[in-house]
This record gives C-alpha cells, structure tokens and sequence, in this order.
C-alpha cells in the first residue's frame, strides 16, 4: 500500500480530483462515486474532498468469494487448460481476499457500511436501510415499500447467475481458509452481528496469517523459478555442446534465452529429463 499510497497522494493525482469535483453541482445534492477501485485511493478521495467541503462515507457490497472466483471463471475466463484455470482461480481468490482486507483498512474510522450482495438482489430496499441509516443518508421517500424506482428495473434475485460453493473449484486450503474467516466476518458486520472494532480485529489477523502465507509461497516459487532457471541453462549449454546430431535436446537453441527455455520446461514439466523443443533464431 505504501506505494499505491505514493501514487494517489501526487500533486497530480490530487488536482485531478479537485477538478472534478469542482465541477459537480453545488446545489447540495448527494454524489455517488461508484468505482471499485476507488479504495486504493481512498485516502487522498477523503482529504480532497473533505477539502472541498463534503462529507465522505463509504458503502461496500460484499459477495461471497465463492462466487466470484466462479463468476470470473464463467464469464472472464482465458484458460485453455487445467492448469490455467487452476492459476486463474488461485489469483482470483487472493486477488478478492487482498482487495477485502486493503478496502476494510483504508476505511477503518470513516463512516461506512456494508451490504451482502444476495441480500440486495432479493430485496434491495431492506437491505439497504441498515446503511442508510449507518451513513446517515436522507432518501425521503425513495426507499418506501410499493413506489417504483428505477432501481427495479435492473436490480432482481436472476442475477445471481452463480451461487456460493467452493464445490468443483480446486484451491489451496490454507487461502481458502482464510478467504472463508474474512467473509464470515464482513458479513457479521454486515448483519449488524459485530461492530467496526470486532470486524477490524478479525480482519487484523487475518491479514496477519495471509501475509505470512503470502511470503512464505513466495519463497517456494522463487526456489522453484531459480532451479528451473537452473536446469534450463544447463540444457541451452548440453544443446551447444552435442551438436544437431543429438535429440535428446532442442537442435535450434541459438538465439534462445534462459526465459524461452524457462517457459519451455515449465509447460513441458520435464525440466531434468525431457526433450526441449526450442525455436529456431531465423
């Protein structure tokens, strides 16, 4: 965060914004941001727009994280094969695991609120009123049971196109463990079952636990790169040595790099043993 931090806290960055808001109407009606990625920044958002007179608060719909590694897998999807897909869930469930726990501490000591993401598509009028009134919102009338808004016409209970299982996902338990106990607690938050400084507590150890499993899988893969690096070049070397005579290894490595052969060994898997096919230089 610290860098992100360096990033939005710019001159720039902040002038920007500034201008933006500078250019709202000044009748002082209420302004939405709607921007997930809007919390990376949350700090400057806050102190550029406390300067310029508005009050900040923060509402965050939280869908289960089963469900988005497989809505992301069902609609975003770019694997051609089990271990892509594999990958491509992996870094799903980290990637909702991380923005989770950066968003609740960006946050922590604003006015926020929470809503669950099944809970608004079932019936979003009351399961927005527990944040209205946490955020302190004035909508009049809007959210009065029987009036139209135009919110109906896009919000319903079909699109939740996927629910939340992990069944047919294959992930690591240790992260999945852990994806597990920051839901359970956003949601009591979000239910009103425990308050910010419960909620800031849990997710506290969480980050804790994923920042240690985060650095420690982090030194497998670098060993893992570096013997793979290892063995690759030790091969570029054997191909130079044997000549186009032998097919034990690849017979048009000039111009190859240890990344191409890299690359190579990982797909093939075969990094000790197996033949490399490499790509000829012309």
């Amino acid at each position: 965060m610290d860098l992100v931090d360096k990033v939005f806290a710019t001159d720039e960055v902040r002038g920007q914004i500034r201008s933006w808001l500078r250019d709202l109407p000044t009748d002082g009606s209420d302004v939405v941001v709607k921007d997930p990625r809007t919390f990376w920044g949350a700090k400057t958002w806050t102190e550029v727009a406390r300067s310029a007179g508005y009050d900040v608060r923060f509402l965050t719909m939280l869908r289960h994280p089963a469900e988005v590694v497989g809505s992301r897998s069902a609609h975003y999807s770019r694997a051609t094969n089990e271990l892509e897909h594999r990958r491509e869930e992996i870094a799903n469930l980290a990637g909702w695991l991380n923005v989770n726990l950066i968003n609740e501490a960006t946050t922590r000591g604003a006015s926020r609120a929470f809503v669950l993401y099944e809970e608004l598509l079932a019936d979003w009028r009351l399961a927005l009123a527990p944040a209205v009134t946490d955020l302190e919102l004035d909508l009049g009338e809007q959210l009065a049971p029987g009036r139209h808004h135009d919110v109906d016409d896009f919000i319903e209970p079909s699109l939740r196109r996927v629910v939340a299982t992990w069944e047919g996902t294959d992930l690591p338990e240790t992260l999945r463990g852990l994806a597990d106990d920051a839901w359970t607690a956003l949601a009591a938050r979000a239910r009103g079952d425990i308050d910010d400084q419960d909620l800031g507590e849990r997710l506290d150890s969480v980050r804790t636990s994923y920042r240690a499993y985060y650095e420690d899988s982090a030194m497998v893969v670098t060993n893992r790169v570096n013997r793979q690096t290892s063995d690759a070049r030790r091969a570029g070397r054997r191909a130079s040595v044997e000549g186009p005579g032998e097919t034990s290894v690849a017979t048009h490595t000039s111009g190859i790099s240890a990344r191409d052969l890299v690359g190579e060994v990982w797909r093939r898997g075969k990094s000790k043993t197996g033949r490399i096919v490499g790509r000829s230089s012309r």
